[in-house]
């Protein structure tokens, strides 16, 4: 909707309030959700090669919302545990 794309475009990354907008909004689910930054910070690579990891089927699609990108931390977990075994 065009108000979310108000918020989401308002900052590059989400602050408090836009989160807590957004929650209101689908129900608690977006404070549970990572950027394409935060996720790439956890997993210590470029946006660029998370983007392409997705793309390629490596890594899980992200859920977005407007043009943005979003993660669940439990797509990192598993993503994680996978690796390591």
């Amino acid at each position: 909707s065009e108000y979310i794309q108000t918020i989401l475009a308002a900052a590059p990354t989400l602050t408090d309030e836009r989160r807590a907008a957004l929650s209101s909004i689908f129900g608690g689910r977006v404070n549970h959700l990572l950027t394409a930054d935060e996720t790439a910070t956890e997993l210590q690579i470029s946006r660029t090669t998370l983007r392409r990891w997705a793309r390629a089927g490596y890594f899980p699609r992200p859920t977005y919302i407007g043009r943005r990108a979003f993660y669940e931390p439990q797509q990192i977990s598993n993503f994680i545990n996978k690796q390591k075994s």
